[in-house]
């Protein structure tokens, strides 16, 4: 899938795992200060996003799907496979934001292009008056809509870049039609730095996050006490009486593949396989189980113990807290903002007035804002759009035409007194 990227800065090749710290010193970290670094080998890509010039956070993305995971995951994720395609690009804060919400969380919805009004999303978005976002997934890349408390606040395109929600709607309903693609729509937004996250050491980067003690391991106990195993953990830890598995328990009490601990949205969290004897915790037998330091699992007689003193660290807060990714771009002084468009409205022939919303439509359908009869009339004609700074008009039928004082239009900005006629029905904006 096509990234949005704001300038390319570097583009390499099979890099090897030793070339990392030097690459990272010389072409990263004195120019990229918002942006990522993708990794790339086979199907798999993993991206460090950068913000504020220091590592935020790290992400996964395969044909399994996608995920955010630690700092140290990305780079032991080099080190493993020795070789990766490497990509740095700047790239905006709010691209970086969608981009983590993409791979990070789940949609509250997700459709086809060709079954979604995107229209009516809008409104419902408006009339909810939350912080949302929308991302277009096509053969043409990503594109992204921020919506703040319901106000459409960034939209970027794929070969068009930051654009308005009218290019938007039109993007959706003409290509949308043609060649169908995805619409996936998240209602949290909200996204914090993975729990390693700290300045560029001078050591070199690569070499910081793949040595010494891992941040997060499972020490394994029998059942007299004796430890006899300690695996580190970075993305997941598989626990049965299968060979394959990380953590092999040689007990025939235990299921072939009983449980797993995985780091998710920065989180650790224990699931129990649906295994025939059991996961326990404290006593209690559990399906899934969020983990802090020193919780401890037990398996048919061995004792699992989690450790991670950074995790713990956070959680007590000693270590540095930040605001969410979103709340620093869009809420960084605390207050609202607000829309650049002063209140409109279209006065008709009939001396009646209609006020204008984020989206007022215009045809025959019952559902309607302004209906207006007529033989070559469509059930959407024309719609009417608020956008940041402005109103548009755009016409969304075949037949008959939409004009702006006279002329013949598709898409025309608003002006106050413009004269618009849809069919036979004839009113002036205002605003």
């Amino acid at each position: 899938m096509q990234v949005p990227a704001t300038e390319l800065v570097t583009e390499k090749g099979s890099v090897p795992f030793a070339d990392l710290d030097d690459l990272f010193r010389r072409e990263v970290e004195p120019i990229i200060s918002d942006g990522y670094v993708s990794a790339a080998h086979k199907e798999t890509t993993r991206y460090l996003f950068i913000i504020g010039g220091k590592p935020y956070s790290a992400a996964v993305e395969s044909p399994l799907g996608g995920k955010t995971t630690s700092i140290k995951e990305f780079f032991t994720f080099c080190k493993t496979v020795e070789r990766v395609d490497l990509r740095a690009v700047k790239a905006d804060k709010k691209i970086l934001l969608c981009m983590l919400v993409r791979l990070g969380k789940r949609p509250a919805k997700e459709a086809l292009s060709d079954a979604v009004n995107m229209e009516d999303l809008v409104r419902k978005i408006e009339e909810q008056a939350k912080d949302i976002i929308v991302v277009t997934e096509s053969d043409e890349g990503l594109g992204f809509a921020i919506f703040i408390r319901g106000k459409a606040a960034f939209v970027h395109l794929p070969g068009a870049g930051e654009t308005t929600i009218e290019k938007l709607l039109l993007y959706c309903y003409e290509r949308g039609r043609q060649r169908p693609f995805k619409i996936k729509v998240y209602t949290n937004i909200k996204v914090v730095h993975a729990p390693d996250s700290e300045p560029f050491p001078d050591e070199g980067v690569a070499t910081h996050y793949t040595k010494g003690t891992p941040d997060a391991w499972v020490e394994l106990y029998d059942e007299g006490g004796e430890q006899i195993g300690k695996f580190p953990l970075v993305e997941e830890l598989r626990i049965g009486r299968d060979p394959d598995n990380e953590i092999h328990l040689s007990d025939r009490m235990v299921s072939r593949h009983h449980a797993v601990i995985r780091y998710c949205e920065g989180r650790f969290v224990a699931e129990d396989l649906a295994s025939t004897n059991g996961t326990f915790h404290n006593g209690s037998r559990i399906t899934t189980l969020e983990l802090g330091d020193g919780d401890e699992l037990n398996i048919v007689g061995f004792r699992l113990r989690f450790r991670s003193p950074r995790r713990s660290a956070e959680e007590s807060g000693t270590a540095e807290q930040a605001p969410d990714l979103a709340s620093q771009t869009f809420y960084a002084d605390g207050s609202e903002k607000k829309s650049l468009v002063p209140s409109a409205a279209l006065y008709m022939n009939d001396g009646s007035v209609h006020p204008l919303g984020s989206i007022t439509t215009i045809g025959k359908g019952e559902d309607s804002d302004i209906r207006v009869d007529g033989m070559l009339m469509a059930k959407r004609h024309a719609v009417i759009i608020r956008g940041k700074d402005r109103f548009t008009v755009l016409k969304k039928a075949v037949l008959a035409p939409v004009k702006v004082n006279g002329r013949k239009v598709t898409e025309h900005p608003l002006s106050d007194g413009d004269v618009i006629e849809v069919g036979p029905l004839k009113m002036t904006f205002k605003g």
